[in-house]
């Protein structure tokens, strides 16, 4: 067992040096990597990269595995250009997700606040399978398929009956299946692990991982599950990106972080500095990796980058008990708790702020939006 902390003075320079750890200690998570690490286990020689991300206590390089002691906000961010497939043992309440692209697997896994200190093992081995919609949380490894959706309540009757908005046309396509979908459904095949969205040209669009699909929606309980041969029938449109004010996201080769905006635009934030008076001390957390074989496809980076400590259009913003859509021209909407609920904003990724005066105020959000729903608008 080749042990990376403190076991050698040949391991503590050469990983010193790739850690970019320079002899700091801290009380907690003290292994933070800042230029990333190429590590190789004996048992296969390949070589795993772990992201700048990674925040943990310490680890250990095995025979055929990597050991992690993480605790409190440990990060674990680990990639196989050999498109390894990760087994994740004992990951305890931490969350993990596993992606597997054309080009490269990999394994992020998040410990909350309130997480114990404890030992999470990684094994690599074989080749992953497709990309299929994210790994599992707590208990980790593997590609999970949603479960069968829950047949929902049905809903109390409002004492006032809404307006019946205009019914849109339904596309050719769906038409053609022996299973209702809309435009805006989630599907997959009844054999398949894949998720899509249906979008208003009535083809389907990959949701690329779990943390993906979460960027959107709460759970798995709206997922329809159709017969295979009337998934065959729907076109592939493309792939959905991060929900716009959700995550930050990046590339493993370029150092670049970008804020997402509606269509996949995106913002480069120009400096550390303001992306922590953005996002707070612990923004590198919303930091996500896209994989380069689709980056170019689904995101384009726009002209504009952000060098002011002014909101990304779509972030959801929670000042006092109050939450606040941000909107283009600096201007922002008050979400009450409907407003919420029908446009699936999730407060969790609401960012904290003190001070909103320089954004003017417009309407309420207190019903669905489709501008605000739609997660692709071809």
């Amino acid at each position: 067992m080749k042990k990376i902390v403190s076991k050698s003075l040949f391991f503590a320079l050469f990983f010193g040096l790739m850690l970019g750890l320079a002899g700091v200690i801290r009380a907690a998570n003290d292994i933070t990597t800042t230029s990333g690490a190429s590590l190789v286990l004996p048992s296969d020689s390949s070589s795993y990269t772990l992201s700048t991300d990674t925040t943990v206590q310490s680890f250990t390089v095995n025979n055929s595995s990597f050991d992690f002691v993480v605790e409190a906000s440990s990060i674990i961010n680990i990639s196989s250009a050999d498109l390894k497939d990760f087994s994740v043992s004992n990951s305890g309440q931490c969350n993990t997700t596993q992606t597997c692209g054309s080009s490269v697997s990999s394994v992020y896994i998040n410990c909350p606040s309130n997480s114990a200190q404890h030992t999470i093992t990684i094994t690599p081995s074989g080749t992953c399978s497709a990309p299929s919609g994210g790994g599992g949380g707590g208990g980790g490894g593997g590609y999970v398929t949603p479960a069968t959706p829950a047949v929902p309540a049905t809903p109390a009757v409002p004492t006032v009956t809404p307006a019946v908005p205009a019914t849109p046309a339904i596309p050719a396509s769906l038409s053609a299946l022996s299973v209702a979908v809309s435009v805006g459904d989630v599907v997959k095949g009844s054999l398949t692990k894949d998720v899509f969205y249906i979008a208003t040209d009535g083809k389907r669009y990959t949701f690329p991982n779990q943390d993906v699909y979460f960027s959107w929606h709460k759970d798995w309980t709206i997922v329809k599950t159709l017969p295979d041969a009337d998934l065959a029938l729907l076109a592939v449109g493309g792939t959905v990106t991060y929900r716009p004010g959700t995550q930050l996201v990046k590339i493993q080769t370029d150092p670049k972080v970008y804020a997402v905006e509606a269509g996949g635009i995106l913002r480069w934030i120009e400096t550390a500095n303001i992306a922590k008076a953005l996002w707070g001390n612990d923004w590198g957390k919303r930091v996500r990796d896209v994989d380069p074989a689709i980056f170019p496809y689904i995101y384009k980076i726009s002209s504009s980058s952000i060098n002011t400590a002014a909101y990304p259009v779509g972030s959801l913003v929670k000042m006092g008990s109050d939450y606040y859509l941000i909107g283009s021209g600096m201007t922002k909407q008050k979400v009450t708790a409907p407003g919420l609920e029908a446009n699936n904003l999730q407060t969790t990724s609401a960012i904290t702020a003190t001070d909103l005066s320089a954004y003017a105020s417009g309407s309420d959000i207190t019903a669905k939006d489709d501008s605000l729903i739609k997660a692709v608008k071809p």
